[in-house]
């Protein structure tokens, strides 16, 4: 049994423990999220021991900082799932978003989708890559699915149909009111391909911090895409307050303020929506591995 030593100390290491032993003897199928949404945890797959050994807590609160906001919105908007994976993030914005459209290449992940979905009358899976650019595009299939990605260099390969944020959008009439992007860097291109949606409609972005020497993300790319479009960059910071204890801290950050940091999840906020999360940053902007468990996260969302 291989330990992961930051979801050991975000769960606590007996609790940590005690659950790997359990998906590994006896796996369950599925799993009640904090929203309250049974989730699939198909046992083939690597990404549904994490979701059951932190109890539906991935991303260190990004996903209930996002759900949090989503509520204090006057009307439900649509939510754009930009590698959608097996659904996790789907699943647990089912309750608060009017339409989710849940992009998915890889062909692998869409028996897991539909089998997620198949009672959800609001989602719809979307069997294409997202860049900056419509047509086709090479995808490359790793052995875990969860890590599949794009490659705009390629002239060779497993070519997918490619669409654009804001051709989709434009084509299906989507309005967004949030947009999660996580495409093994090369979110950069989503972002791209999203600046007609983000001038429109305003979403806010929840991307995957990846900054990978050999993929296209860069601090100069986000900076120009948020001075652009009047965004601005939220994200939790972590660090070793003990040695078994983590300390997160949410604020907002000039793109290249990011470098060096330990980060997993980036928002980007457009000018409308940023006295909310100014308010989030005053009232909740610190909190412990402890608040990533079930009863903080509940509040959390209350």
């Amino acid at each position: 049994m291989l330990l992961n030593y930051g979801f050991a100390r975000e769960v606590g290491y007996l609790r940590y423990i005690i659950r790997r032993i359990l998906w590994r003897i006896a796996p369950p199928a599925s799993i009640t999220l904090p929203t309250g949404m049974e989730f699939l945890l198909p046992k083939e797959k690597v990404f549904s021991a994490d979701v059951f050994v932190t109890e539906g807590n991935l991303d260190w609160n990004a996903e209930y900082i996002l759900i949090a906001f989503l509520k204090s919105l006057p009307e439900r908007g649509d939510f754009l799932d930009v590698g959608a994976h097996i659904g996790y993030y789907s699943a647990l914005l089912r309750p608060y978003v009017s339409r989710i459209y849940a992009f998915e290449p890889d062909v692998r992940n869409h028996p897991f989708l539909r089998a997620a979905f198949s009672s959800y009358s609001n989602t719809e899976i979307i069997p294409e890559a997202v860049a900056d650019q419509p047509g086709s595009i090479v995808l490359c299939q790793e052995n875990e699915s969860s890590i599949s990605h794009i490659d705009p260099a390629a002239s060779s390969g497993n070519y997918v149909p490619v669409t654009t944020i804001d051709e989709f959008c434009a084509r299906r009439e989507v309005v967004p009111s949030a947009i999660k992007i996580d495409i093994e860097g090369y979110n950069i291109l989503a972002i791209r391909g999203a600046s007609g949606t983000a001038q429109r409609h305003s979403p806010v972005f929840v991307v995957e911090y990846n900054q990978d020497e050999q993929r296209p993300n860069t601090w100069e790319a986000l900076q120009a895409f948020a001075l652009e479009h009047r965004y601005n960059v939220f994200a939790a910071s972590r660090e070793k307050i003990f040695p078994m204890d983590y300390q997160y801290t949410f604020r907002s950050f000039d793109a290249p303020g990011l470098a060096g940091l330990d980060i997993k999840m980036l928002f980007l906020v457009p000018q409308k929506h940023k006295a909310w999360f100014d308010r989030f940053v005053e009232q909740s902007g610190n909190w412990t591995n402890k608040d990533l468990r079930r009863p903080a996260v509940r509040r959390m969302i209350a």
